[in-house]
């Protein structure tokens, strides 16, 4: 399974994609909701679903899921965001945001609500 990670904290970024590249996902990573609509659109990457920060310059996460929702492409790709910030509950709600987790989240909480909507992958066996 892919994932792409949008946050502009590098810090945050990394140790996202640490923990889920160790539970066996492929992980891409943006900084802002703009790079990862350009790489969206363009198909340089084919995430079933996204982490994506609610608040980041250029880009936020509301701009980004809304320019989403707006391509047929990649509008069904669904959306975990997290924040530290109190969640737009109507906001999140019209733009079909399928989870919200407040920052900082822990481990277990992440890797749980992105098996929501990215099924782990299959894990080879070890002899």
């Amino acid at each position: 399974m892919n994932l792409l990670i949008v946050d502009d904290d590098p810090i945050t970024r990394e140790s996202y994609a640490a923990l889920l590249r160790a539970e066996g996902y492929n992980v891409s990573l943006t900084t802002d909701g703009s790079e990862a609509l350009s790489r969206l659109l363009r198909g340089t990457v084919d995430p079933s679903a996204i982490l994506l920060d609610f608040q980041m310059p250029r880009m936020d996460g509301l701009s980004f899921r809304a320019a989403q929702l707006g391509k047929p492409t990649i509008a069904a790709i669904p959306v975990v965001m997290c924040s530290g910030a109190e969640e737009p509950r109507d906001a999140t709600r019209a733009l079909g945001v399928s989870e919200w987790l407040p920052k900082p989240v822990d481990g277990e909480t992440l890797v749980k609500a992105i098996r929501r909507y990215a099924p782990p992958p299959s894990r080879p066996r070890s002899a």
